[in-house]
């Protein structure tokens, strides 16, 4: 077995140094790849040469690295080739890449017999494992589409998010990790078991269930969940807010997510966290408000800004850290109640997320103009 690991990694560095008819089409990828596997071959020898256990653990990271990066390289080329149009040097390259991706496969499976854990699941796939696994996953998404006639019309839209996020993350070129391959699959197997009915429970909670237990954390889900919940409880009394708010946020404390499963992984938050946080942030600025004398009146600060031009400053302050509240839906009620403008004495916690996400060129740069003011004030100083 040690021995094949060798030679395999010699043949594969020789196959690109001396291109066959096929490789010939890849003359730009051929020196960098085949200096990889000149790499590689070197620390796959060292390693299982009987050096001391650091030295084995610096090998192995490098064989690991080593085989990630060649399967980069081969995701770029395989992309290109697919872009070029139907012709010979096009279709050179594909079989190029495929052969080369499966012996990678082999070299990867000989190598995790040899040294188990040896290859990150966040190492890039090989394209062989990849592209079978696309079809697999897209057809998987496609029959998700069977649900949207079962789901309300508050849950259709999530179907589309989903199945927009596993197009974004398969685009031709990019590198898929064997744990991003692995969690699509699963995700999208237990996302099949929503139509099985549970006493007590609805697709629509089921299916919410479900990808938050998976921490399907795509911020795009995340966010639609809290706007379709401010949606929700938009008409109701402060206490009511406060009363459907405690009995959400006690439901999602109650999810219990499995281990080691996620969309994103750290630093991105989970699912779970961030839809968490946005309700606990609400039922907290709704008890302020609800403590507040009966007809108290809030002395606004007037800001000499658009309310396009204050959105965009406090979406920036927030994004940059210099504003520690992390949620911004909750930064926009306190904009609304303690800020007014040159447009507006009342500004709506609607109008100034609206501005925020959706800001127009000309309002960049007004407020280019008034920051550089500011920053020569201070230069002045």
């Amino acid at each position: 077995m040690i021995e094949k690991l060798v030679l395999m990694s010699e043949m594969l560095q020789a196959q690109l140094r001396y291109p066959s008819s096929e490789a010939s089409a890849t003359e730009t990828f051929a020196d960098t790849l085949a200096e990889d596997f000149k790499d590689l071959k070197e620390y796959i020898t060292k390693a299982l040469s009987g050096v001391t256990a650091n030295t084995w653990q610096i090998n192995c990271s490098a064989i690991s690295a080593g085989i990630n990066r060649i399967c980069t390289i081969l995701y770029s080329l395989y992309a290109s080739a697919i872009r070029s149009g139907d012709s010979p040097v096009r279709k050179a390259q594909i079989r190029f890449c495929k052969k080369l991706s499966s012996q990678i496969e082999e070299l990867i499976w000989i190598i995790g017999v040899l040294a188990p854990g040896m290859i990150s699941k966040n190492n890039a796939a090989p394209l062989s494992t990849y592209l079978p696994a696309r079809l697999r996953i897209r057809s998987k998404s496609k029959a998700l589409s069977e649900l949207i006639p079962l789901l309300d019309e508050h849950c259709r839209p999530i179907i589309e998010i989903i199945q927009s996020a596993i197009n974004n993350l398969l685009k031709p070129g990019k590198p898929v990790s064997f744990r991003l391959l692995e969690y699509l699959e699963e995700l999208l197997e237990v996302l099949q078991g929503v139509k099985e009915d549970y006493p007590g429970t609805t697709i629509n909670y089921r299916l919410h269930i479900k990808l938050i237990t998976y921490n399907f954390n795509y911020p795009r889900y995340v966010a639609y969940c809290n706007g379709k919940l401010e949606e929700k409880f938009g008409s109701d009394s402060i206490i009511e807010k406060i009363t459907n708010l405690s009995w959400y946020e006690m439901e999602l404390r109650r999810i219990i997510p499995v281990p080691g499963k996620a969309l994103f992984e750290a630093p991105m938050q989970s699912a779970q966290y961030s839809l968490q946080l946005y309700v606990t942030e609400e039922i907290k600025y709704l008890q302020l408000i609800n403590a507040l004398p009966s007809g108290s009146n809030v002395d606004k600060i007037r800001l000499k800004l658009s309310v396009a031009e204050t959105s965009l400053l406090f979406l920036g302050m927030s994004e940059l850290d210099l504003i520690e509240d992390k949620n911004f839906n909750h930064l926009t009620l306190q904009i609304s109640r303690f800020f007014s403008t040159i447009q507006a004495e009342s500004v709506s916690k609607e109008s100034v997320r609206s501005n925020a996400y959706r800001y127009k060129p000309e309002t960049i740069v007004s407020l280019i103009k008034k920051l550089l003011e500011l920053i020569n004030w201070l230069r002045s100083k």
